[in-house]
């Protein structure tokens, strides 16, 4: 988890996260652990960034999107954003930082589901499984993600901006000088 994803916003451009309609429900996304109060956890999602791209995949019922699903019996959600990764884009993850998750609250019922997102750094990609629902995978630029996604909206958008921000953070790689030579 990224320590303090708190800080990743600052005064003058605090990331704040409004509240859309998808189908049912009203979603919206916090910056926080996943709370533990027995609200259902059906899915989990990953923002795969390889180098200054990220990954998405083309799925049969979705369309370009990040890799996400069900979280399998036994499974934490973390592993299933590494097991969604390369069963949708054929990626192996190496980082994974849990950087927050979505509330999705139906509109009649008022019941609500929680599903926590990710970020991590792609370690290796290879063939996509053969008769999974994906059709593909492509790298796109961060600047390119929303004429590509299948649905694109506002909270996308915000939760979009705060996980290349926290990926700019949490995923750089290497050391700088100043790291280097105190680890000397």
């Amino acid at each position: 988890m990224i320590d303090h994803p708190e800080d990743f916003g600052d005064e003058a451009t605090p990331f704040s996260f409004p509240t859309v309609l998808w189908k049912r429900e009203e979603v919206t996304f916090f910056v926080a652990a996943t709370p533990d109060d027995g609200t259902p956890i059906p899915a989990a999602l990953l923002f795969p960034f390889y180098g200054n791209r990220v990954v998405l995949a083309d799925i049969v019922t979705r369309g370009w999107c990040i890799p996400s699903g069900h979280l399998e019996v036994g499974e934490t959600a973390e592993d299933a954003v590494r097991r969604e990764a390369f069963e949708e884009a054929g990626i192996t993850m190496n980082r994974v930082h849990h950087l927050g998750y979505f509330v999705l609250t139906d509109t009649t019922t008022r019941r609500k589901r929680y599903a926590p997102t990710f970020i991590g750094d792609v370690r290796s990609m290879g063939e996509i499984p053969p008769g999974d629902e994906s059709r593909g995978r492509q790298l796109v630029a961060i600047e390119d993600v929303a004429s590509l996604y299948y649905s694109w909206d506002d909270l996308l958008s915000s939760v979009f901006a705060f996980a290349w921000r926290c990926k700019e953070e949490a995923l750089s790689s290497g050391y700088s000088l100043a790291e280097f030579t105190e680890l000397s």
